[in-house]
């Protein structure tokens, strides 16, 4: 979760974020006994914390809306953080399952 969404913050782009995180942590999970299918989910919550300037997606929503760019910070920056918050819930109630 924290390595792609850091990632995300960096780069960009979410698809690379979500790959790379579960490329780098795919050996870690198997020494730890993961699934990986968890793995992939975090990694893919984490792609959704962070979505600023640098992310083509965020000027296609601020575009399409018709919002400048403060505006489009405030409303997708800010809601995508419960929606990757909710992500990681939901992976973890899934390792719940899992088990």
């Amino acid at each position: 979760f924290a390595i792609s969404g850091l990632l995300k913050t960096i780069q960009g782009s979410g698809t690379v974020a979500v790959i790379t995180a579960a490329t780098l942590c795919l050996p870690i999970a198997e020494r730890l006994q993961l699934d990986p299918i968890l793995v992939a989910l975090a990694a893919g919550s984490g792609a959704r914390l962070v979505c600023h300037v640098n992310d083509s997606y965020f000027w296609v929503f601020a575009r399409m809306s018709g919002f400048d760019t403060r505006t489009a910070l405030r409303t997708l920056s800010v809601a995508n953080v419960p929606m990757a918050a909710g992500g990681l819930l939901a992976t973890w109630l899934a390792s719940l399952v899992l088990r």
